[in-house]
């Protein structure tokens, strides 16, 4: 019953604060002006502190099991299989390339920091924390180095593919960056200083609010029919297959308890308001993702708790 309470808890202020975004746009208190410079803020500022300093502070150098490489190494193959799976869906269903990235990053990228972390630390405690932190160390590289291939792939403003500017970008994006960064003070055991890290921890709480806010004001209720069954098969990869699939596969691999919940939420939470974000600043979609954030929030909420119940019941976590 704590993790339906907690899910409550933790999916109702990110609702509230894209109706609140909404509610600004309506009132014209928000502009188009507000939304460029704060996404811009929130790609190339609070997003990449966020990934370093998540990075950074974990502990890399901990003693490993066979089991947990075989886990982390599982996860990450189906993460890479998933986005290439949206990604050939793409193609067949979508004509429009700028709506393939949004598409890609709606099905396959997961806000598994921010929802993960608690519910999950609501079920196993202190446990649970080296899977999380390795998944979260491996999965972030992998997630993002994706979306920018994907994203720069399906560019409109891009006529030739040009895959010497593809490595640059991905090179060069501050999200890759910050977690390559991240990883050389984690490895070399770099300390940050105190006030340098309280100053990073007020900068990460920018992120979440932010882009919500932004979210809310994209958000369109009037979509074309056609544009309904893309966001539908988008959510029902996303909020359905992908965490039925991963989880059966996780099951007949061995995986239970604090391993199996993981890997489910790992997959099954929301699509991440740095979705959106990215998109807005690569010449994507970013309506459609800023809708399937949206959508994707409120059916994560559904999706988690059946998922919980369903394993707690069958005595697999």
């Amino acid at each position: 019953m704590d993790y339906i309470i907690l899910s409550y808890h933790l999916l109702m202020p990110m609702i509230l604060l894209v109706a609140l975004g909404y509610f600004l746009k309506k009132k014209a208190i928000i502009t188009d002006q507000y939304e460029n410079v704060s996404s811009k803020l929130v790609f190339n500022l609070a997003l990449p502190v966020t990934m370093f300093s998540t990075t950074a502070r974990a502990n890399m150098r901990v003693s490993i099991t066979g089991e947990v490489w075989f886990f982390i190494t599982v996860t990450s193959i189906m993460l890479i299989c998933l986005g290439l799976i949206a990604h050939l869906v793409s193609v067949f269903l979508i004509k429009e390339k700028r709506t393939r990235g949004a598409f890609v990053q709606g099905a396959f990228r997961s806000n598994f920091v921010i929802i993960g972390y608690p519910i999950l630390m609501s079920l196993f405690g202190e446990e649970v924390i080296l899977p999380m932190t390795l998944v979260t160390v491996f999965l972030i590289p992998i997630v993002n180095v994706i979306s920018v291939i994907v994203l720069t792939i399906n560019n409109p403003d891009i006529q030739e593919i040009d895959y010497k500017k593809i490595a640059a970008n991905i090179i060069k994006n501050p999200l890759i960056l910050s977690i390559l960064f991240g990883i050389v003070f984690s490895l070399m055991e770099i300390r940050i200083p105190v006030v340098i890290e309280s100053t990073f921890a007020s900068i990460r709480g920018l992120t979440t609010p932010l882009a919500l806010i932004n979210i809310g004001s994209m958000f369109v209720f009037s979509i074309q029919m056609k544009d309904k069954m893309i966001q539908l098969v988008c959510l029902f990869l996303k909020s359905f297959l992908y965490p039925l699939g991963c989880t059966t596969i996780g099951i007949l691999l061995g995986f239970r308890d604090q391993y199996l919940a993981v890997l489910f939420i790992a997959i099954a939470a929301p699509s991440p308001p740095s979705g959106y974000v990215m998109s807005k600043l690569m010449h994507s979609d970013e309506v459609f993702s800023a809708n399937n954030i949206v959508l994707s929030t409120v059916l994560s909420g559904f999706t988690i708790f059946i998922g919980i119940t369903t394993m707690k019941y069958f005595g697999l976590i």
